[in-house]
């Protein structure tokens, strides 16, 4: 919401800046989440790859 100040000028109202605020820290929080996702799916496929490869040279011998 904008408000009038007593000495003329224009502004927000403090919720308004408040939720800005929340609105960014949770759009970073996401970001922060996806990029933790990506990091847990890569080392679950280097793991599940580590164990096909181990098997195969087991299964080779």
């Amino acid at each position: 919401m904008i408000v009038l100040t007593s000495d003329g000028a224009i502004r927000e109202s403090s919720e308004a800046a408040i939720d800005k605020v929340s609105a960014s820290s949770s759009s970073r929080s996401s970001v922060t989440n996806g990029r933790l996702r990506v990091a847990r799916l890569s080392v679950t496929l280097l793991l599940v790859e580590l164990v096909v490869e181990s098997v195969l040279l087991v299964a080779i011998d």
